[in-house]
């Protein structure tokens, strides 16, 4: 009888280890892509810009590369992460590179549309009123309703600056 337990224990240990390798094993593909994005999400945190995309890219291509991809997965939304570091450091034109490519490869266009906005009100906190509405027009078709309705706020508040350029005396809105 306790020989047959010291079988059966074994047997146990056995199967524990083989399903320990069976798990190691189906979580190793995944290893290289989340310490990519972990690398990048540090660095972003960490303001290194170049770096974190960098690991973004090699990100992206892991997860293109993964033939077990899920087909709901679109590895260029980090594309858009990758923008937003560059728009943080003023760098409009890699910010825009990054959107666009995200756009292009099939990013939800609600998404790429939010960041377009957010180059506009870059523009507009700069003061720089016109770029703010050529770029609103040049992007309209991303979605139209917001964009014109931006555009319409910003060009109010141009006229405003200029009416009280003309006339100190008026107060500034709040």
């Amino acid at each position: 009888m306790l020989k047959l337990f010291a079988l059966s224990s074994s047997a146990v240990v056995l199967a524990v280890l083989i399903s320990g390798c069976v798990v190691w094993y189906s979580t190793f593909d995944y290893a290289p892509a989340s310490r990519y994005l972990r690398q990048a999400e540090q660095a972003a945190r960490q303001g290194k810009t170049k770096e974190a995309e960098t690991y973004y890219l090699r990100h992206i291509q892991f997860r293109l590369d993964f033939k077990e991809r899920p087909d709901w997965e679109n590895p260029y939304f980090y594309h858009l992460l990758i923008g937003d570091l560059y728009l943080k450091e003023n760098n409009i034109e890699e910010a825009l590179s990054h959107y666009q490519k995200a756009r292009s490869e099939g990013v939800e266009l609600g998404l790429v549309a939010d960041r377009f906005r957010q180059i506009a009100s870059f523009y507009e906190s700069e003061e720089k009123f016109d770029q703010a509405i050529s770029f609103l027009s040049e992007h309209r078709e991303l979605d139209p309703l917001l964009f014109d309705l931006m555009r319409d706020r910003i060009a109010r508040e141009m006229v405003q600056i200029e009416e009280r350029s003309k006339d100190p005396e008026t107060p500034r809105p709040q």
